[in-house]
């Protein structure tokens, strides 16, 4: 089963959840693509659109990269991590820049410490 997301006239369709983890000696990494329902009971209170967003220990330890749309409210909150900007120790901050219908509304700021901190699989 997918979940459908529309956007002004712009329709994606995406797999309830995509995901896959290497753990080899001298690299980690989980990779998430897909959305996930937030519920309290039967109450859904938002969703989770995750874009391609992977995390590894050779690139930014504090952040994943990739995007997400988190909807809150009835509002999507679009979010660009930038894990991958490793040559930018600047930027490597826990922290994303997030946009409102295309406008900046400063940065969301999140703790991906548990994203890597499994032994053998995060699925169990």
């Amino acid at each position: 089963r997918h979940y459908v997301l529309t956007e002004g006239n712009t329709v994606s369709h995406f797999p309830d959840a995509e995901m896959w983890a290497v753990n080899a000696p001298t690299y980690r990494a989980l990779f998430q693509n897909g959305v996930q329902i937030v519920r309290d009971g039967d109450v859904v209170l938002g969703a989770v659109e995750f874009g391609r967003q992977t995390m590894s220990n050779v690139d930014c330890l504090e952040e994943p990269n990739g995007t997400q749309h988190i909807q809150v409210d009835g509002q999507w909150i679009y979010v660009e991590w930038h894990g991958d900007l490793f040559d930018e120790p600047d930027s490597c901050d826990g922290c994303g820049d997030a946009y409102a219908q295309g406008a900046s509304i400063g940065q969301v700021c999140a703790d991906y410490s548990s994203w890597l901190a499994w032994e053998d699989s995060p699925f169990e």
